[in-house]
């Protein structure tokens, strides 16, 4: 499946999820042309005389690669689907800082010795899909402004759009916005949190 629908119905989303793959291709553009220009000038004839021949050659392919995973390159390959939830399974991650800079709106402070740490507690959903075809799909999403759930729940048909990290509820009066994750219903024109148009596929 593609984002074929959206580009008829949510032209804005779609627009969006291009936006966003072509940032991600020209950042690893750029990026791979630096670190491989560095690497040749600087580092190429020392890794030939220290390591040989092999390794010299053999970090060319190599840094291109890790260079594609670090700007982001596995979202390139984000799965669309749509399929019916047979699990959801619920989770808390907390994530700490002793940065005095990073600060969360909803964070809390607790004293460790003579050092503040910064903590904000993270809520995510994981569903399990199966679709028409009988694959099983596994993805987790971030839940928005600490919510414990997006409303979705076993036997409920979703669909996943690439690029967005929200699925849409099918069948449902309701829609969840597949940019930030708010529900809106699905007579709004725009959603009430990040003015993207509502999806209203059904």
């Amino acid at each position: 499946m593609t984002n074929d629908r959206l580009k008829k119905t949510n032209a804005d989303i779609a627009n969006l999820v291009s936006k966003n793959d072509r940032c991600i291709w020209a950042r690893f553009a750029v990026w791979s042309v630096l670190v491989m220009a560095f690497y040749l000038l600087m580092l190429y004839n020392s890794v030939l005389e220290y390591k040989g021949g092999f390794w010299a050659l053999i970090l060319l392919p190599i840094i291109p690669c890790a260079v594609f995973l670090l700007v982001g390159g596995l979202r390139l390959f984000d799965p669309a689907f749509e399929g019916r939830v047979t699990k959801v399974v619920f989770s808390v991650r907390f994530e700490v800082s002793n940065n005095p800079r990073l600060l969360y709106s909803d964070a809390t402070t607790k004293r460790v010795g003579t050092s503040s740490m910064r903590a904000r507690q993270v809520n995510y959903t994981k569903f399990f899909v199966t679709d028409r075809f009988g694959k099983q799909h596994r993805y987790a999403v971030q839940l928005p402004n600490n919510r414990t759930d997006l409303g979705i729940k076993v036997g409920d048909r979703i669909r996943k759009y690439h690029g967005l990290p929200y699925p849409i509820l099918l069948s449902n009066p309701t829609s969840i916005c597949p940019v930030c994750g708010h529900v809106n219903q699905k007579n709004d024109p725009v959603c009430y949190d990040c003015s993207f148009s509502v999806v209203k596929e059904t």
